[in-house]
């Protein structure tokens, strides 16, 4: 089965590389500091797309899709069961 979460990161990574690296160049810096910020911008890209579309991500779009907002749970000062009274 493939990972979803490490492919949006080198994804996200690929595209941040590109573009930092094509920024760089583009406003002159030397050839040297544009590819170590294009790997910095890279790995900081793969990072959050890890997290974001990974494990984290998912988690966090699991635990909204099990609270049913029409029970009132989330909700802070709710009685359980969202019996409001």
């Amino acid at each position: 089965m493939m990972d979803t979460g490490r492919i949006a990161g080198a994804l996200m990574g690929l595209a941040a590389f590109v573009a930092a690296g094509a920024v760089g160049l583009a406003k002159g810096l030397a050839p040297s500091a544009c590819a170590w910020r294009a790997l910095a911008a890279g790995a900081l890209g793969f990072l959050a797309g890890w997290i974001v579309f990974g494990k984290v991500g998912r988690s966090m779009v699991a635990e909204a899709a099990a609270s049913d907002p029409r029970k009132g749970e989330g909700k802070p000062g709710s009685p359980p069961g969202g019996s409001e009274r």
